[in-house]
């Protein structure tokens, strides 16, 4: 009786061996990956389900070479980490899938025709559905309507209206608008120079009309004039013959425009050089204030900038942030963080929508919703200005350049939420 058993017992394994062994039991499926637990994930489960993975791919148009180098830099950088980030994370959950981040870069050259001819291959070629950059308001425009047409969300700097219209739902502005940085500048000349009665505008001749009117017509007021506006072409290196027609007024304030850093500081550095005394600054956010230092040196002391908050303006994430960025990349300025931003509010907004189809995560973002980042509550707004929420509200610092050990640094002197 007992051999019997024993013969049952060992035909019974036998069979569930040879079961198990069959191929319809092997696992065919897509590669997997671990979901990360959190303790308390552990503490209530004993089996985690294994996801399939895809990959989405992020699309950066900027400048990878000639004199904005920097901001170019700044995109690849701040979004690199992102991507970086949550890959090691895991990827996002969305809809039952591990998505992996994956970057397609492109240089523009810094002209309208390179922002255009990389948005084609980066739609047609590269099939991407997310877009950063151009950085040019002009490569924007340029490319409205294959973005648009090819239901695209691309995320800019642009400060003209142009993109801000309801006709183009596809496109998303996380920069600092010409409305935002002229109100900005002008409250921060209220409030910190009042005896600023004369000032000239300096910016170049192929910036945004927008931005260029914006900032002429809410900068000045009943107490403080504009007395000149100085153009010059791109490519400017001596800055001598424009300061000169600058000087000629006598201002108080020499502000620039939209400028580059290199731009920004051969210009304070010159403007001292011709003697002028007076303040100076800028609109055009997101300066690197250490390459900034490099170039004007002392004369660079005291420029003012409009930047993201820092310090007591701003959370602890923020300052935990730059001394990550910092570490990782050698240098840092406000227009990182503020792509970085851009990077968190469409990680959250794709989370939220639970899918990639862009009309999903497109109709989140122009929700009005608040979305947590390094820098505090933000969100797209400008329905009643602009007629869709099409612009990244945030607090806008004002940020005095300072030298610390040999390097150029922001110290904010001021932050000011705008509605719209």
């Amino acid at each position: 009786m007992q051999t019997k058993k024993s013969n049952f017992v060992l035909t019974v394994l036998i069979c569930l061996i040879f079961v198990f062994m069959m191929p319809g039991c092997q696992n065919t499926s897509e590669p997997v990956m671990e979901q990360p637990k959190t303790s308390e994930d552990t503490a209530n489960v004993d089996v985690e389900e294994e996801l399939s993975v895809t990959t989405e791919k992020i699309g950066l148009i900027g400048f990878l070479s000639g004199g904005a180098l920097l901001w170019g830099m700044d995109q690849q950088q701040a979004i690199g980490m992102w991507v970086n980030e949550v890959n090691i994370a895991g990827g996002l959950e969305i809809d039952g899938k591990r998505v992996l981040l994956e970057t397609v870069a492109y240089d523009d050259f810094s002209n309208t025709a390179g922002g255009l001819d990389a948005m084609q291959k980066i739609i047609l070629q590269d099939e991407v559905r997310y877009v950063f950059g151009p950085i040019l308001s002009s490569g924007t425009i340029a490319v409205k309507d294959i973005v648009n047409e090819n239901k695209v969300l691309q995320f800019s700097t642009c400060t003209s209206d142009i993109v801000h219209k309801p006709e183009y739902p596809y496109q998303f502005v996380y920069y600092q608008a010409g409305y935002e940085k002229a109100y900005v500048v002008s409250k921060y000349l209220d409030e910190k120079h009042p005896n600023v009665k004369k000032m000239v505008f300096v910016t170049l001749s192929d910036e945004t009309k927008a931005e260029l009117d914006l900032v002429t017509s809410m900068v000045p007021n009943e107490n403080r004039e504009l007395v000149d506006t100085v153009l010059y072409d791109r490519g400017t290196t001596d800055f001598y013959p424009v300061l000169q027609k600058a000087l000629a007024s006598e201002p108080d304030l020499i502000l620039l425009g939209s400028l580059p850093t290199s731009d920004c500081a051969s210009l304070a550095k010159q403007a001292r050089e011709l003697g002028y005394q007076g303040l100076m600054g800028a609109t055009v956010g997101g300066l690197d204030m250490d390459a900034f230092y490099q170039i004007s040196g002392d004369a660079g002391i005291g420029f003012f900038n409009t930047s993201l908050p820092s310090g007591e303006y701003a959370p602890a994430e923020y300052e935990e942030f730059v001394a990550k960025f910092r570490k990782q990349n050698g240098r840092y300025d406000t227009f990182a963080g503020t792509i970085y931003v851009m990077t968190q509010v469409l990680e959250q907004a794709i989370l939220e929508a639970n899918s990639l189809d862009t009309d999903a995560v497109r109709a989140v973002l122009d929700s009005g919703k608040e979305f947590n980042t390094i820098i505090g509550p933000v969100k797209f707004g400008g329905e009643s200005y602009y007629g869709r929420n099409s612009h990244l509200i945030f607090n806008v610092g004002v940020g005095v350049l300072q030298a610390v050990d040999g390097v150029g640094v922001e110290v904010c002197d001021g932050a000011y939420s705008v509605e719209y």
